[in-house]
């Protein structure tokens, strides 16, 4: 039987050696390092299966899974695992190997038991530390239980040396990344810098202290654009070229810089005579050991179109800046950091500041305020433009102002947002007369309704006296026309004299009363609206119940307009039109009055017809005149002003009125009414 200090040495040799192989064989292989040393763990502790897991923010990230039964690494199946309750977090918070020789003993954790179904009856965990900084756990297990004893004695041992490379090929790999990550980004920059070369008219130089020769790239003799400075000159033959204002510049910046030993730039123009252009040179110096200048190295970039740009942007900024600094409003201009450019008079005075504030933040200059400005500006500097006027503002002292304000972006010529400019005008003392004016105005309003509806009631009572008076005087008229055609022959003297002394006066009343009603109606045109004018001719009838009755006359309304005019307007039109009509009817047929509308254009036309005694073509005008009568006919009343009244009525109200005779006998009567009176 072996001696068991030999059996131990050939234990660890046979470890080491594996260890070995897997470093030398494998070297640019780490995936196949780690199956090794797997390997070697399962090889010496008779086990199934290796795993290497990543605790991440609390959650197991599956790295690698090795099987006997795969014979390698096996794909990961479910690469995320909860942490809590599980091996892994006791392996982490142990901080030392953990092993489980034996799960179906009576002494082992229940919460381990559970592996038991997974066929699971050993394992070994070990925390894996990378560049000084637990990152991981190994484990091993296996459906057998650990049973050496040589084995046991010297676990921890071997665990321990297996880890360790563990370590090491972890380290190596990440390392590995890293450099290829490095490499690509440098990758990258080169490709992005030569890129930029073409893009920006822009390339590096490098002047040697010794030689004092400069060397510039390809972008860079482009970006130059002078045949003459080449890829390789003399300093003393490139300084040549700088323009003669600029040179003192360019010398002092770079003489500052070899003093300090800092980097410079400076902007300055080469010229060869015939063209100039502006460069940007950038430069720093670079020492030896001894602190002695061996070079210095920059880039140079063409900004001749960039100098256009700016120069364009300083000009349109400054036009901006007059527009504010000279506006009779208060108004400020910001930057995009919202910095006072330029503000008005008016702004300094009416929030008491001065021009010390150009340069600084707005919210510097006016501290407290509030949120909703704040974002507004910034509204504004994404390109949208507000306003409100008259804006309520309760101030924290209990105070309030109306403000009215306007906030926008101002832009360069390249549609660039350049910052803000913003408009603030208290009109807190505007606001308040305008309020007093609206107030007088709502009090003006009132009284002229008052007035509206004193007078309406006015014109009723005088309507209403009217028609009371009116209907008894013609009664009285009527019946004495009647009495005296009764007692005719039978009153003589005295008596007949009383009879018709009390008809005249009758007449003379009505007349009286007429005239009282037509001067009541003259003052009713400012309240003239849209009106139905077969409501008025309705009432007219009503009127003249009993002309109508004696005459017997047959009235046809066929119509539904509205006209703008006042109720007695149209009354008194249609009044006189009615009554000559049945005045001058032919006592041989039936009285006809037919009353119509069409609509013609722009107006309404309202027909009166009928079948009565009719008038001459050829004087028809003549009747619109005062005093001037139609036909004579004998027994017939009139004074000639009845349709002179009517022309009257129709010139105030912007309209026409015609008459011409009918078409088999008889008058017709045109009104012409303007359906938008307003305009005309």
């Amino acid at each position: 039987m072996k001696d068991r200090q030999i059996e131990k040495q050939e234990l660890y040799s046979q470890a080491i050696k594996r260890i070995h192989i897997a470093f030398t064989h494998f070297f640019n292989d780490p995936e196949k390092q780690i199956e090794e040393l797997f390997r070697v763990g399962i090889d010496l502790f008779n086990m199934d299966n290796a795993s290497y897991v990543e605790v991440v923010r609390e959650k197991i990230i599956v790295r690698f899974i090795y099987s006997t039964m795969a014979n390698g690494l096996a794909e990961v199946q479910m690469k995320e695992l909860p942490y809590y309750g599980s091996m892994a977090e006791d392996a982490w918070d142990s901080d030392d190997i953990l092993v489980f020789e034996d799960l179906t003993l009576e002494h082992i954790p229940e919460k381990y038991k559970v592996f038991l179904k997974q066929n699971i009856r050993s394992f070994i965990h070990i925390p894996v530390w990378i560049f000084g900084e637990k990152r991981g756990i190994i484990s091993w297990s296996s459906s057998k239980k650990l049973n050496s004893p040589l084995l046991q004695e010297h676990l921890q041992d071997l665990v321990y040396l297996i880890s360790n490379s563990f370590e090491k090929v972890l380290e190596l790999k990440i390392s590995g990344e890293i450099q290829n990550q490095y490499r690509e980004e440098l990758q990258k920059q080169m490709e992005q810098y030569i890129v930029s070369e073409q893009l920006n008219k822009m390339g590096v130089w490098y002047r040697d202290a010794k030689t004092n020769r400069l060397t510039t790239s390809k972008g860079a003799v482009k970006a130059i654009g002078i045949p003459a400075l080449g890829d390789s000159v003399s300093l003393d033959e490139a300084l040549k070229f700088v323009h003669p204002d600029d040179a003192l510049l360019l010398e002092s910046e770079r003489k500052e810089s070899y003093e300090t030993g800092q980097p410079y730039e400076c902007e300055f123009r080469l010229t060869n005579g015939e063209k100039e252009v502006w460069m940007l040179i950038k430069g720093e110096p670079v020492y030896d050991e001894q602190g002695e200048l061996i070079a210095v190295r920059g880039t140079i970039q063409n900004i001749d179109e960039d100098r256009k740009l700016r120069q364009e942007r300083n000009q349109y900024k400054a036009l901006l800046e007059e527009f504010v600094r000279s506006n009779p409003v208060p108004v400020a201009m910001f930057d995009t950091e919202m910095r006072y450019i330029m503000v008005s008079e008016r702004w300094l005075a009416d929030y008491a500041l001065d021009i010390s504030i150009i340069g600084k933040k707005h919210y510097d200059v006016v501290p407290g305020i509030k949120e909703d400005w704040k974002q507004r500006h910034q509204e504004a500097l994404n390109g949208k433009s507000q306003n409100k006027e008259n804006d309520f503002i309760q101030w924290p002292d209990g105070s309030f102002s109306y403000i009215s304000w306007a906030v926008g972006p101002w832009y360069y010529p390249n549609k660039e947002i350049g910052g803000i400019i913003l408009y603030a005008e208290d009109v807190t003392n505007l606001k308040e007369k305008e309020l007093k004016i609206a107030a007088m105005a709502d009090q003006l309003t009132r009284y002229s309704q008052k007035l509206e509806k004193s007078n309406e009631d006015l014109e009723n009572f005088a309507s209403l006296i009217g028609h009371d008076l009116q209907e008894p005087l013609r009664k009285i008229k009527a019946f004495g026309d009647m009495l005296k055609r009764n007692l005719m022959g039978k009153m003589e003297g005295h008596d007949l004299e009383l009879l018709e002394r009390m008809v005249n006066s009758s007449e003379r009343m009505q007349d009286l009363v007429n005239k009282l009603l037509e001067e009541s109606k003259k003052s009713t045109k400012d309240n003239r609206k849209n009106t139905s004018v077969r409501s008025v001719i309705l009432d007219v009838l009503d009127d003249l119940e009993i002309a109508v009755k004696e005459a017997d006359a047959e009235v046809e309304i066929d119509l539904n307009s509205s006209v703008y005019a006042t109720r007695q307007e149209l009354y008194r039109l249609f009044q006189n039109i009615i009554s000559n009509s049945i005045k001058y009817r032919e006592d041989s047929r039936k009285l006809k009055i037919k009353i119509s509308d069409e609509i013609v254009s722009e107006e309404t036309h309202i027909l009166i017809k009928d079948n009565g005694i009719g008038v001459d073509k050829s004087n028809n005008n003549l009747l619109f005149e005062f005093f001037t009568r139609g036909k004579e006919v004998s027994g017939i009343k009139g004074y000639g002003i009845g349709l002179a009244a009517c022309r009257d009525i129709m010139v105030d109200l912007n309209g026409e009125i015609e008459i011409f005779p009918a078409e088999n006998g008889g008058t017709m009567v045109k009104l012409a009414f303007k359906n938008d009176p307003l305009k005309y």
